[in-house]
Order: structure tokens, then C-alpha cells, then sequence
């Protein structure tokens, strides 16, 4: 199934900020799907409440593509996500610092334009420590992938094959061998050979899915390769940081 969202990221960005409000906004939408999650995580981690975090992510976008940042982006100085993980933390200290201001009666709050602003820092957000970049960009390609999975569903779906898909899935990063094939054959009312060539084809099409949906987020093709590796490292680092965290719960 074909994106809607097939022009380059930055080119998508501006064509959302030109979308009239009150009629259809595909690429305001999509922008929303493909970020909402990393910037309300991010916001959560830095101590805001579900709701505060609802609002200040949903004010965000708004004023994002309302045009008044877009103004200050320069796509020839780096990615999209980039600029979008600094004009959020800007954000954030501008809303804290409005908030104490409201909170004092109106007296200009005393703390300063910096990271240090942002509230609670140094608190814990379900027991874990608050959010580095690092985790803001897990989370982008956490979406990435999700993106990718769901595009690869659709297409399944639309041939049929969507119960084929629905088992097959939860074993793309699992390791391969006889007794799986036989499984999911079984699973399946197929072969093992079948259920074989099946999760290969599966494992190919995501491949393939997933390398063009990042291909959507940048704006030079030839840096495709690096993108990939960029997000191979980021689901590599979250997933580094989730063994160890069961490591230390079981000690």
C-alpha cells in the first residue's frame, strides 16, 4: 500500500503548515501520527502529568504547523527530528516558565532560559530515571518500525492474508529452525516448507516496507543507509536498556 506521505519530510512539513484549518489536513494528520508518541513521552519523562503532557503535545503541533516555528527551520542544517527535539525543549521551558510566572502573580520567573527550567528533573517518572535525547529518538524509531508494521498489515490484509500476517509477526526477530516451521505450519494447515517460505517472504516484505517508510523521513536519498543504521542503533540501545533493567529486577 502506498503512503500518502510519500514526499520528503521537510517538503510534508511545509505542505501541513499551508493546509487551510477546517478542511481536510492529511499531512497535519500524519505528521500527528508519526510524532505524537516521542514528544508526549518525552514531556511525561520530564515530570508532566498525562494531561498536562495531552495538552502541551497537542499545543505543540498546533503551533508547529500553524507556521510560527517553521519560520526558524532551516532544513539545510540537519533532520527534521532534530530541529523538532530542540523547538520541544525550547517549548517546554517556555511553558514552565509562563506557569511560575502565573503562579507568582505575574512576577517573571527567576529561573533561567535553559534545559535546568524544565520542571522536575531530577524526579523519577514511574520508577525511571527522566529522558535523555537518546530515549526521544528510541521512541521516533520505535515509531518508525510501528509505522512500517502497520503499512505491511494493511498490505497482507488487502491480499488476504491477514491471518497469515497475524501469525507470522510476533516471530519476525525470533531465530528460525525446524520446530517453528512446524508450529506455525501447524497454525497455519500448511507444510513446514510452506510456513518456511512464508516467514521469509514476510521477514523480506518488512525489510523492504520498513526501508521506505524511512525513506519518508529524510530529504536526500543518498543517506538512506545512514538513516537505517541510525535506527537499527536506536532499537539496539532500547533494547540494551531493557535487558539490563531485567537483569537488575532480578537480582
Amino acid at each position: 500500500m502506498k503512503s500518502m506521505f510519500a514526499t520528503t519530510h521537510w517538503t510534508a512539513v511545509f505542505q501541513a503548515a499551508k493546509e487551510q484549518k477546517g478542511a481536510p489536513r492529511q499531512h497535519f494528520g500524519l505528521l500527528v501520527q508519526k510524532y505524537w508518541g516521542p514528544l508526549y513521552h518525552y514531556a511525561r519523562k520530564q515530570g508532566l502529568q498525562a494531561e498536562d503532557a495531552e495538552d502541551a503535545t497537542q499545543a505543540f503541533m498546533q503551533e508547529m504547523l500553524s507556521g510560527e516555528l517553521l519560520q526558524r527551520a532551516d532544513p539545510s542544517r540537519g533532520r527534521f527530528r532534530t530541529f523538532l527535539l530542540h523547538a520541544w525543549k525550547q517549548y517546554l521551558i517556555d511553558r514552565h516558565r509562563f506557569e511560575t510566572r502565573e503562579k507568582r502573580g505575574g512576577k517573571a520567573s527567576e529561573l533561567p532560559l535553559t534545559e535546568s527550567a524544565i520542571p522536575n528533573r531530577d524526579e523519577r517518572i514511574d520508577g525511571q530515571l527522566l529522558v535523555s535525547d537518546t530515549e526521544f529518538f528510541t521512541r521516533w524509531a520505535d515509531q518508525v518500525v510501528e509505522n512500517a508494521m502497520q503499512r505491511l498489515e494493511e498490505e497482507y490484509r488487502e491480499n488476504d492474508r491477514h491471518h497469515v500476517f497475524q501469525k507470522l509477526r510476533e516471530h519476525l526477530t525470533s531465530e528460525l529452525h525446524g520446530a517453528l516451521y512446524q508450529e506455525l505450519g501447524e497454525a497455519l494447515s500448511i507444510t513446514p516448507a510452506a510456513a518456511k517460505v512464508a516467514m521469509h517472504r514476510l521477514k523480506h516484505r518488512f525489510g523492504a516496507t520498513l526501508r521506505d517508510v524511512v525513506a519518508e523521513t529524510i530529504d536526500d536519498l543518498n543517506t538512506l543507509e545512514e538513516e537505517i543504521a541510525f535506527l537499527a542503533n536506536a532499537v539496539a540501545t532500547r533494547s540494551s536498556k531493557e535487558s539490563s533493567q531485567k537483569t537488575t529486577d532480578s537480582l
